[in-house]
């Protein structure tokens, strides 16, 4: 998981907005990825944010020249803090949090709100079982 929050951007619809990805790696850029920023200076597919083992990197575009964390200009990767603020071209984004998140299977995922509905005695659970009884094993 990772949040943040765009505390200065050209793209004023984003700004003071908090965003959350449940995944261990986003991509942000100008036309690609999952984050995209409407800012002149950041290239479609500017930086990577990857969690590994709980600590959070930030990866540049390899035609990404520099960007600066807290200020301070970066041309590699680098290990990015909580509350540290990351600016690609003339957006500021403030890292709120992240965590290594659990990647599941998406069987797993349904197991586990099927059970869910069981323990909660969830009355869709009779629609569930109906259509059960319709798929041939």
């Amino acid at each position: 998981m990772i949040s943040f929050k765009i505390i200065q951007s050209n793209d004023y619809e984003i700004i003071n907005q908090t965003y959350t990805f449940y995944q261990n790696l986003i991509y942000l850029g100008h036309s690609q990825g999952h984050f995209y920023i409407k800012d002149p200076l950041v290239i479609d597919n500017h930086l990577m944010l990857e969690v590994i083992d709980n600590d959070l990197y930030i990866h540049p575009h390899a035609k990404v020249e520099f960007f600066l964390v807290d200020g301070k200009r970066s041309t590699s990767i680098k290990k990015i803090k909580p509350n540290q603020i990351i600016t690609i071209g003339s957006t500021q984004i403030e890292i709120l949090k992240f965590n290594q998140t659990e990647l599941l299977l998406r069987k797993e995922i349904l197991d586990i709100k099927l059970k869910q509905m069981i323990d909660n005695q969830d009355p869709r659970l009779t629609v569930i079982e109906e259509l059960s009884g319709l798929i041939k094993p």
